[in-house]
């Protein structure tokens, strides 16, 4: 049976989705996907197609550029076609896997 759990890291909260399994006597718990700052599955799911069809309309238009993660904060950087289409395919992954637990 899957689940969402919230853990605080810093001043953030994250969501992860964790299945339970009972293996020899003991209980195993194991993380399915995380959610970001999402606190549903369905919220998730919602924000995951966003993410894709903002991609899409950056490679269609040719923009090459987004938000890139750095110790100083976010950084909007240029990205290369090939990146973003990794990164539909990533999320796409991650939908069809939330989709499951709906």
């Amino acid at each position: 049976m899957a689940f969402v759990r919230k853990k605080k890291v810093g001043d953030y909260e994250y969501y992860y989705l964790v299945e339970s399994r009972r293996i020899n006597g003991k209980v195993n718990q194991k993380t399915l996907a995380s959610l970001g700052h999402w606190p549903t599955v369905a919220k998730a799911i919602e924000g995951l197609k966003w993410d894709v069809e903002f991609s899409q309309a950056i490679i269609s238009q040719d923009l090459r550029a987004g938000w890139v993660y750095t110790l100083d904060g976010y950084l909007f950087v240029p990205l290369t076609k090939e990146a973003y289409q990794k990164r539909i395919e990533k999320q796409g992954k991650r939908i069809a896997l939330l989709e499951r637990y709906l």
